[in-house]
């Protein structure tokens, strides 16, 4: 065999050669340790971020479901609201209208008052000149028969 065209597994190796061999199989296998090792870090950190991640994720869909419930229970405030300011405002348009009816209701009996004090009032001031006119006659008949009376003493 020549020495340069034959393979290295074909020459006898020497100790120094093995010794090179072993600290490079050595060097491989640290390198390999490192790989693993850098590999299982790697494997923790995703498993780490993986969990970090589910956490966010149920704490997301938990805020989700108390934003959607308060969401939900906004709305049905929301419509209670609406309900009762629907319903205060039918109650207010009823005493409205109510109001309206009374104030016509009292115009018209003021407009009836009014007429009936007038009418009072005229027959007060017929009732007066009537008795007015009542003592007249009565004051005209006794100063007739005062008269009458006077001018008899005087005919006899």
């Amino acid at each position: 065999m020549s020495s340069g065209s034959a393979s290295p597994s074909a020459e006898p190796m020497t100790k120094k050669d093995l010794k090179k061999q072993e600290k490079q199989l050595q060097k491989e296998e640290k390198a390999d340790e490192q790989a693993v090792k850098h590999a299982f870090k790697s494997i923790e950190a995703a498993e780490k971020t993986l969990r970090r991640s589910e956490r966010a994720e149920v704490a997301a869909m938990e805020h989700y479901d108390d934003v959607l419930e308060d969401d939900v229970k906004l709305a049905i405030k929301h419509a209670v609201a609406q309900a009762a300011f629907d319903r205060a405002r039918v109650e207010r348009e009823k005493i409205e209208r109510e109001v309206e009816i009374r104030e016509r209701v009292l115009r018209e009996q003021e407009d009836l008052l009014a007429r009936k004090t007038e009418h009072l009032t005229e027959q007060k001031e017929y009732k007066l000149l009537q008795d007015k006119y009542k003592e007249d006659e009565r004051l005209a008949r006794v100063e007739n028969r005062r008269a009458a009376e006077a001018a008899s003493p005087n005919l006899a």
